[in-house]
């Protein structure tokens, strides 16, 4: 800029221009030409005045209002420098254009991170966004990822973790095959799901699940099955209790301690009918095989008890001495049913009631109720006279009577005989004359004439008294 002083102003005062500001003019001219010092700059405006501040001081040197300026001494190159909290955002070499620091590359913090700092400070801050976690163990760097990416977001190991975007509420969820054990509503505590409350199985049921399934099977343990018709529910009780184990009515069950091996034992007063080894039926004790009794006894026992009582049908009776033990034969074949032995035993079917019938050849010699057999010719002469004798042929009621010596058969019936002394019969065969005599049981009769008679007959066998 070009000042027109007068000779004593130029000496003096600079040529009138600013104290930072180099004068020069033309030769033979008083036209000044005032020029800011290097390090300086004119701050007015006005063609006509030069006022020479600091570079730096003049519109900060041309940095950038977040820059401090600085330059060297008597030097117009300008260095700028971004202020505490500011970076230079601007690649050129030859530009520095400040930002907040955290506004370029994010202050240097990781994409999902948050910048801050202090007023005129460059020392950040990196805060991991929400929905994010410090993933790198080291205190002077953060580097963040997904907070369910590291350490599974506090999350048990078998579980899943999610949140919501933009947020660090976690929630935790068991993956398939595994449920959450804790109770409390805060923290979720993973666990197979069989390891749980039996995955929900009965108490006496084994929990089996696919991997990464929640798909229970509950199996009853060995000695339980399951008495639930459910198939979605499986209930198991002791494999005795459920249909008696497969068991007859009629039979107890009982097995090993964990063990599917079931015993049908028939109940007291029952037996098992069936010869499979495999298979127990259990009748009353007496239905099979009459209870071991005789085929001819009726078998009985109490309630609840396989003591057997064998009783001999009516009709029979036991034959056995032995307490133990009772052999029934026809009532008439033991001891002749009580008959006297020369007496045949019967009895209706199915009846104690005998009749004892003597055998031909005897007959029942006594008056009372009991029949007593004796020959048939002891018992008044088989039906002879007095002076008879008593014959049958063997096994025969068909009595022959024959009159003993001394006496003869007076009754003319073929089918009678009347035995009368012999002497007595026409005279003994003597003559009417003549007196019949005969030796005591003697057929020999000896004819005498009786007084005033005398024999006329010269033979000695016979006697003719006139």
């Amino acid at each position: 800029m070009k000042l027109y002083l007068t000779d004593i102003e130029f000496r003096f005062y600079n040529g009138g221009c600013d104290n930072n500001a180099t004068c020069v003019h033309e030769p033979n001219s008083d036209a000044v030409t005032c020029t800011c010092k290097p390090g300086y700059t004119d701050s007015d405006l006005s063609v006509t005045k030069v006022v020479c501040v600091d570079i730096c001081e003049y519109q900060n040197g041309g940095c950038d209002n977040n820059a401090t300026c600085s330059h060297p001494l008597n030097s117009n190159a300008v260095t700028c420098t971004c202020k505490a909290g500011y970076t230079d955002s601007d690649p050129s070499p030859t530009k520095v254009m400040c930002i907040d620091i955290c506004e370029y590359n994010n202050g240097g913090c990781d994409n999902n991170a948050t910048c801050s700092h202090p007023l005129n400070s460059n020392a950040v801050t990196c805060t991991c966004k929400a929905g994010y976690t410090d993933s790198d163990p080291s205190p002077t760097k953060v580097v963040c990822i997904d907070i369910c990416e590291y350490n599974n977001g506090g999350c048990d190991n078998n579980a899943t973790c999610s949140h919501p975007s933009n947020s660090n509420a976690v929630t935790c969820t068991c993956k398939p095959g595994y449920t959450d054990s804790d109770p409390s509503p805060t923290k979720v505590v993973c666990v197979d799901i069989c390891e749980y409350n039996n995955g929900g199985c009965d108490n006496n049921a084994t929990c089996f699940h696919q991997p990464n399934d929640n798909v229970v099977t509950c199996t009853c343990k060995p000695g339980y099955t399951d008495s639930d018709p459910s198939p979605t529910k499986v209930m198991c009780i002791d494999i005795c209790e459920y249909k008696n184990g497969g068991c007859d009515n009629n039979a107890t069950c009982s097995h090993p301690l964990n063990s599917n091996a079931v015993t049908c034992t028939c109940k007291p007063g029952y037996t098992d009918s069936d010869p499979s080894p495999t298979k127990v039926v259990c009748i009353d004790i007496c239905e099979y095989n009459n209870g071991g009794c005789d085929n001819n006894a009726t078998c009985s026992h109490p309630s609840n008890s396989n003591a057997v009582t064998c009783t001999c049908k009516a009709g029979y009776t036991d034959s056995d001495p032995s307490p133990t033990k009772v052999m029934c034969i026809d009532i008439c074949e033991y001891n002749n049913g009580g008959c006297d032995n020369n007496a045949t035993c019967s009895h209706p079917s199915n009846s104690n009631a005998i009749t004892c019938t003597c055998k031909p050849g005897y007959t029942d010699s006594d008056a009372s109720s009991n029949v007593v057999c004796i020959d048939i010719c002891e018992y008044q002469n088989g039906g002879c006279g007095n002076n008879a004798t008593c014959a049958h042929e063997p096994n025969s009621n068909a009595v022959t009577c024959a009159c003993k010596p001394g006496y003869t058969d007076s009754d003319p019936s073929p089918t009678k005989v009347v035995c009368i002394d012999i002497c007595e019969y026409q005279n003994g065969g003597c003559d009417n004359n003549a007196t019949c005599s005969h030796p005591s049981n003697s057929n020999a009769v000896n004819c005498t004439c009786k007084p005033g008679y005398a024999d006329s007959d010269p033979s000695p066998t016979k006697v003719v008294c006139i």
